[in-house]
């Protein structure tokens, strides 16, 4: 007997799918992916024009190679990009009407499809190029405090307690590090004055969250 069948004769009798262990169904999902294809659509496919080029340009490192530069049509890219946003939509919507899961892998590669067809619109028909290696790597340091942001709401959840302070505590910290180790002129205080200033906040909110 299908789920479907199973639901249908459970509103029969009054009762909730979740009560026969059926999933209910997400719309969510699939609602986002069909925002965001349908904005590469209209915003990137129909406004660049036919014969714009994009520029990509990759620093290797290597003495051989230097930096590697590819030039590619934009319009073309944009819309093969939208295809794919497109399909993995349409799977999206198949996988929530049988109430199955869509796998994570979907999602990244929807998320790799958007932001790829947004960087060849940005630079096309531009004069300076893209410029991939160093877009990475910016994105890579201003993303390490999220990072440990993140790492320590994990925790936190993990041993029972919701942290509101997370940001709190990072910001005091680096002000604290910022303020000593320009009294001190001496970075490694500030080094130590960070952590300690995160404490003190995080004493705060167990002070008022626990306590009180």
């Amino acid at each position: 007997m299908s789920s479907e069948s199973l639901v249908l004769g459970a509103r029969a009798f009054g009762l909730d799918a979740k009560n026969l262990g059926i999933a209910p169904r997400s719309w969510k999902v699939p609602i986002i992916f069909s925002v965001l294809a349908a904005l590469s659509l209209a915003g990137f496919c129909f406004t660049v024009k036919p014969d714009a080029h994009s520029v990509i340009s990759i620093v290797t490192g290597t003495p051989g190679l230097g930096t590697v530069m590819w030039t590619v049509p934009s319009q073309l890219s944009v819309m093969l990009l939208t295809l794919v946003m497109v399909l993995i939509t349409a799977y999206s919507w198949v996988a929530a009407s049988a109430r199955k899961n869509l796998n994570s892998w979907w999602a990244i590669g929807f998320g790799v499809a958007f932001i790829g067809a947004f960087l060849v619109w940005a630079v096309a028909a531009k004069d300076n190029p893209l410029q991939l290696t160093a877009l990475l790597s910016g994105a890579l340091f201003l993303s390490v405090p999220l990072i440990f942001g993140a790492m320590s709401g994990t925790i936190c959840e993990h041993v029972g307690v919701i942290n509101v302070s997370i940001e709190g505590q990072l910001l005091f910290g680096a002000f604290a590090a910022s303020v000593v180790a320009a009294l001190t002129r001496n970075p490694w205080a500030g080094l130590l004055a960070a952590p300690i200033a995160g404490a003190m906040v995080g004493a705060l909110l167990s002070l008022v969250a626990v306590r009180i």
